[in-house]
């Protein structure tokens, strides 16, 4: 039963308190995030101070980045020097999350001529996703690590690929049973029961459609939380998944908000360290 306190009019709805367990799939009451299992306020969480990855500069810039569980590894797309043409994706490697990133290489296993942007790396490394338009469209696009560390020939993943449309965007879980992406600056997800599966039907998520250009989703474990950018200049948002299913009203990140573009969030599982653009330059932050 609903408690109702008339002040003018309306209905006063008691404050739902945290500390209970998270539902199975890692769902907590609006305004309360799932850490270690138990739901905690979402205002406990605050971005540290984000820490420009002055080693992966250019001139051309670098976008969309995203990295391995254990951030040893990062993934962005460039039209920095040295590629195959037009965006092209961008590798770097580190010995520990305490230093830089080194060994910039270009994916050419993986880039043609084409624009090929957004990649998105699996959590143990092996395998990639991206959007290319080298069949016409925009479409998305994986490929597998083989044992010598050469990728596979990029091949075009069809259920997600609609001729006629453009798929702009495409976000995983870190187990790869959840597939987030944009198509025609729409939000779906579909699902699929293994990673060696193909994904289920595409559903429309329209909660996350704010119009301003929203795109460039990254989903946490069990996508229990959602980021994004949208509005111009570009600012990220988070939403989070409530009891029922649905996708929390997206709230903007203020801790992360200035006067220049903060764009292309890309979130760990854990929800605690993010990588993001902040105008040309790729910036790495974390929270407790």
């Amino acid at each position: 039963m609903r408690l109702c306190i008339v002040l003018v009019s309306g209905c006063f709805r008691p404050h739902v308190s945290d500390g209970i367990p998270c539902s199975d799939h890692g769902a907590c009451p609006e305004g309360q995030v799932c850490s270690d299992d138990v739901c905690t306020l979402a205002s406990a969480f605050v971005w540290d101070e984000p820490h420009v990855l002055h080693e992966l500069d250019d001139p051309e810039g670098g976008q969309d980045p995203s990295m391995t569980e254990d951030r040893l590894t990062i993934v962005w797309s460039s039209t920095r020097a040295g590629g195959a043409g037009s965006d092209d994706l961008w590798m770097a490697t580190r010995q520990t999350t305490d230093e830089p990133f080194g060994d910039i290489t270009n994916l050419t296993d993986l880039n043609d001529d084409s624009s090929d942007t957004t990649p998105e790396i699996s959590a143990d490394g092996s395998t990639i996703y991206f959007t290319s338009d080298r069949a016409g469209d925009n479409d998305i696009w994986t490929s597998t690590k083989g044992p010598h560390g050469t990728w596979a020939a990029p091949t075009r993943v069809d259920e997600l690929s609609r001729h006629g449309s453009d798929e702009t965007e495409v976000a995983l879980t870190p187990d790869g049973l959840i597939v987030f992406l944009v198509r025609d600056d729409e939000f779906f997800q579909a699902t699929r029961a293994s990673p060696t599966d193909s994904f289920g039907e595409l559903t429309p998520i329209p909660e996350l459609d704010i119009g301003d250009e929203a795109s460039s989703p990254t989903i946490g474990d069990h996508a229990g939380v959602v980021y994004f950018h949208s509005g111009d200049p570009r600012e990220i948002f988070v939403s989070r998944l409530l009891p029922d299913g649905t996708y929390s009203a997206p709230q903007p990140v203020h801790e992360l908000d200035t006067a220049d573009r903060n764009a292309d969030p890309f979130i760990t599982g854990d929800e605690r360290h993010m990588l993001f653009n902040r105008g040309s330059s790729i910036c790495e932050t974390e929270r407790d």
